[in-house]
């Protein structure tokens, strides 16, 4: 429950707070006084406008109310998507615009596909999605580039020129560097693997197309035997990465495109070779942190949360604005224990 003496300075009044969020003044105040019923992110509405108010600045557009942004993260996505919806929740706001985080089911693109069309009939100025490379997908975003509402792509691009930009990493070059690392650290001769979340989000292909070319390239020592598909999750890397080592116990390196890395792992204590494994994942969180100082991991490759959140909102308000925007893309960390201290990721 909400404390309301918090919530509502002397100078925030319940009017103000509605016009700016764009939200009924019933609405507004049912937030206010803690009362059960209202959606989280509507409350992220009116704090947002409230927060808005109490820093006296005002919009820099000529408009009654903000612009409202809806970005469309994946659910039940593990520490780094939450921690990249905390990101965009964070932001700094100016009275301009408004931001709302919506979790769709993860990996199922009929679902995010409705969730982008119902943007039509809700007031939305403005869409970022973890886009799923299918054609549902694609066809939602057509819909909404064709009724006024822009959409980018965060974290993953998709293949539509509907879409007015991508927020990411060079995937490809994600995937060459961990391959580059694979070899180096390895050092011998022997069987690797990938493990995969299948592929709709294209920002894993590209990962692991840029992994196979280098280690082709460069690393003809190294045969990669395998590409498992565990849907970045606990259970299904578990047993991804259980068969595989039953299989192949001499596995000297795998590779993690996504997320799921706990079961991963798990797999690889209980089959007793995790320290003699070389493992490279992605995007450092709490349990890598874990695994990395324990030796179960050997390297991170990380992404900036917090300036992809930034980056995106900006992106949206320039399209709005009709101010030019480039993209471009995002530096790449790597990461060991030995230099982990610094970088953010809760």
């Amino acid at each position: 429950m909400m404390n309301s003496n918090l919530l509502l300075p002397k100078h925030a009044r319940i009017k103000e707070i509605a016009k700016l969020s764009g939200l009924s003044t019933a609405t507004v105040d049912r937030v206010i006084h803690g009362r059960e019923g209202v959606r989280k992110t509507t409350q992220l509405r009116v704090m947002q406008a409230k927060k808005a108010i109490e820093s006296g600045k005002v919009p820099v557009v000529n408009r009654n109310k903000p612009w409202r942004i809806k970005i469309f993260l994946p659910d039940n996505a593990g520490p780094s998507t939450e921690y990249l919806a905390k990101c965009f929740q964070q932001i700094e706001l100016n009275g301009t615009y408004s931001i709302e985080c919506i979790f769709s089911r993860k990996l199922e693109p009929i679902m995010l596909a409705r969730k982008l069309k119902a943007c039509i009939n809700q007031g939305v100025d403005a869409v970022g999605v973890q886009a799923l490379e299918d054609h549902r997908v694609k066809e939602a975003i057509e819909y909404l580039h064709n009724n006024g509402i822009p959409c980018i792509s965060i974290v993953t691009g998709i293949d539509t020129p509907s879409v007015q930009g991508t927020i990411e990493i060079d995937n490809r070059s994600a995937g060459r560097t961990a391959g580059y690392l694979m070899g180096q650290f390895t050092q011998t001769t022997g069987e690797i693997a990938i493990v995969s979340a299948g592929h709709l989000y294209r920002a894993h292909e590209e990962r692991e197309m840029g992994f196979r070319a280098i280690i082709r390239r460069q690393f003809p020592n190294l045969h990669i035997i395998s590409t498992v598909c565990g849907h970045d999750d606990f259970n299904g890397n578990y047993q991804q990465v259980e068969n595989l080592l039953s299989q192949h116990p001499n596995l000297i390196g795998i590779y993690n495109v996504g997320g799921g890395v706990e079961g991963m792992i798990k797999a690889a204590i209980d089959s007793n070779i995790s320290i003699k494994t070389m493992i490279v994942t992605h995007n450092l969180t709490p349990a890598n942190k874990a695994f990395l100082m324990d030796g179960h991991v050997n390297i991170i490759i990380h992404q900036d949360m917090q300036l992809i959140a930034t980056r995106s909102i900006n992106a949206l308000i320039s399209i709005l604005e009709k101010k030019e925007h480039q993209d471009q893309y995002l530096p790449i960390s790597v990461i060991t224990r030995e230099n982990i201290t610094g970088f953010n990721f809760t």
